[in-house]
């Protein structure tokens, strides 16, 4: 069966199959996934996968130790083209933020790479 796309204001539908998945962009337009898989992650355990590793736990520990914050946040939602949430980690300084490295979680799988 083709994927049919269906317009619609301030959305695009894509058919694939029977299955959709819908996610709400931050500017409250709906962009709709074809998959073939179920989502199983939402963004909060997308960052909790983040702050699981050890990388990053060992990390958080040497800046506490400078006496310096860490942050992580959702840098990028995912789109058809990279299923992928984006997660920011970095030292956090009272006017800005220094990076230490950008991830992206699957929300399919749930894998995690290290954007180069």
């Amino acid at each position: 069966m083709k994927s049919r796309i269906f317009l619609f204001p301030a959305a695009i539908a894509v058919i694939f199959m029977s299955s959709v998945l819908i996610i709400l962009s931050p500017v409250k337009t709906k962009t709709i996934i074809p998959v073939t898989n179920k989502v199983t992650l939402t963004e909060d355990a997308a960052l909790d996968k983040i702050a699981a590793l050890p990388e990053i736990i060992k990390e958080a520990k040497k800046l506490a130790t400078k006496g310096s914050k860490h942050i992580l946040r959702l840098e990028n939602q995912p789109t058809p083209e990279n299923p992928s949430y984006q997660v920011y980690f970095g030292e956090d300084k009272l006017d800005h933020t220094i990076l230490i490295n950008r991830y992206l979680v699957n929300i399919f799988t749930g894998q995690v790479s290290l954007v180069k």
